[in-house]
């Protein structure tokens, strides 16, 4: 998903790899396998994940390890909740896939990322915003409007690079990548 929908080519794609390497990055809403326990070449790799620690916890039971390695920092809560010490550290990206609309306050985890960012941070963003036919027990629906929606990352300091959406589906998406200014 992240070369073809994120990155449009490969250049793209290795300009941020540059970017991110040997920098601090987080990833919210992980879930048991996100992108970066496989970026290993970054210096510093966040998680925040309300399961994360039994994500951990089954692997180690099931197959002796884990894919979350001991030289990442794992927070198992919800991305709502904020964490000071993180504020204006994350220099390298921060993921967040088809996350905000299971929060129950997805404009407080987003003001939380936008917090955490320090400038020139990368922001790789997608998630349903509204679905159509009605959201069901664990989503939320954040707003039908996608200008809306946009107005948020740029309140936030995030400048957008480029958007998409991800085909037909019975929600309203988006994606984009931005950069903190």
């Amino acid at each position: 998903m992240f070369l073809t929908n994120f990155f449009k080519n490969n250049y793209q794609w290795n300009e941020f790899v540059k970017h991110i390497e040997n920098k601090t990055c987080i990833e919210i809403g992980s879930g048991p396998a996100g992108a970066l326990i496989k970026w290993c070449w970054t210096k510093k790799r966040i998680i925040i994940d309300p399961l994360v620690s039994e994500y951990k916890r089954l692997s180690i039971k099931k197959f002796g390890k884990s894919l979350f390695t001991e030289d990442m920092i794992l927070y198992s809560q919800n991305a709502e909740m904020y964490i000071p010490h993180l504020r204006n550290k994350i220099d390298g990206v921060i993921v967040c896939r088809n996350v905000l609309d299971h929060c129950e306050n997805p404009i407080k985890m987003f003001e939380n990322m936008a917090k955490y960012a320090k400038n020139g941070c990368y922001l790789l963003l997608w998630s349903d915003i509204y679905h159509k036919k009605g959201h069901n027990e664990g989503h939320t629906n954040i707003t039908k409007s996608k200008a809306k929606f946009e107005n948020l990352i740029k309140k936030s300091d995030f400048k957008i690079q480029y958007k998409f959406s991800l085909g037909k589906r019975n929600t309203i998406n988006y994606g984009c990548v931005a950069i903190k200014k």
